[in-house]
């Protein structure tokens, strides 16, 4: 009998059932070579790799799945960013995750988590600890006005930009 993408899929189910995580991977991704509509397997993929602190393989996939749902207008949503971009910042690939908060925000302009996130990606490129460029006090400021309209939901965001401001000012 031949074999078909489903049966690439099950197989990957039970290994990802069952804690084998690379035998999962490797069938989802002969399941999506064979069938391009299971491209929404690239987001398992990505968590299972995002699950083992393997960032650069899961936003690898993140973004693959990003891609593959542009290319065949299918609705992505706020998460797929979010976890992209999260994904290159724990890989310290800083100005890739940058790039992607700041989709986030363009897509949420008055989301504050946004802001802070990239504020943490700015911070973290600055060149030496001991030394402040100021990079992300943009975004600690933004941070801050966002955050206005609802100061008890975002204390964690108004007290982490209160502290970075006054880090970048000492």
């Amino acid at each position: 009998e031949k074999i078909i993408a489903s049966d690439y899929k099950y197989l990957g189910t039970v290994y990802a059932n069952t804690g084998k995580a690379n035998l999962m991977i490797e069938n989802y991704i002969k399941t999506i070579a064979l069938d391009s509509t299971q491209c929404s397997l690239y987001e398992d993929i990505a968590n299972s790799y995002n699950d083992r602190d393997i960032y650069d393989s899961a936003a690898m996939y993140y973004q693959k799945k990003i891609d593959s749902y542009k290319n065949t207008n299918q609705q992505l949503s706020v998460n797929d960013y979010m976890n992209v971009a999260t994904a290159y910042y724990f890989d310290s690939a800083f100005v890739k995750a940058d790039t992607a908060f700041r989709t986030i925000s363009n897509l949420l302009p008055d989301w504050p988590v946004s802001y802070i996130w990239r504020a943490r990606a700015e911070n973290s490129m600055e060149p030496r600890e001991d030394t402040s460029m100021g990079y992300a006090l943009p975004m600690f400021q933004m941070t801050l006005q966002k955050c206005a309209t609802d100061t008890l939901k975002y204390q964690k965001q108004i007290l982490e930009s209160d502290l970075g401001i006054a880090n970048i000012y000492r």
